[in-house]
């Protein structure tokens, strides 16, 4: 496991770290830069230094999704920015998890949150996602 990615994963838990946001969206853009899709992103300008050279395993990405699934069945904040990040994955097993733990947890989802829902819905087609969505509907309907 790259020592940095670790690094990065306990700053993220770190209670006194202020820069979780930060933290998530460079996961986010770390895992999005190691997926096999096709992306015009220019990652020198948003990644750090440190994060620009890192090529990530399929163990690592694996581990760096969990991590975030982990983080939001915390019931932290920045549910936002994880869900976005797990989204960068394109992994549609994955994503499925982010959803389900906002499910199971009944973390508070405000607008921001299922905007991302919403994108990451959009982009990842599947029956099964798209009942996660609906459950997820429901519970803001009925609270």
């Amino acid at each position: 496991m790259n020592e940095l990615i670790k690094k990065y994963i306990e700053l993220l838990f770190s209670e006194g770290n202020k820069n979780k946001r930060d933290i998530i969206i460079n996961l986010g853009l770390l895992i999005e830069k190691n997926t096999d899709k096709e992306n015009p992103t220019d990652y020198v300008q948003l990644l750090p230094s440190d994060l620009l050279v890192v090529n990530l395993s399929e163990e690592e990405k694996n581990y760096i999704l969990d991590e975030l699934i982990y983080f939001l069945s915390k019931g932290r904040n920045y549910y936002d920015s994880v869900i976005w990040a797990i989204g960068k994955s394109y992994d549609e097993k994955f994503i499925e998890k982010a959803l389900e733990t906002v499910i199971h947890e009944k973390l508070y989802v405000y607008k921001d949150v299922l905007q991302q829902i919403n994108f990451v819905v959009d982009i990842i087609k599947s029956e099964k996602i798209d009942e996660l969505l609906s459950t997820i509907n429901l519970m803001l309907k009925f609270g």
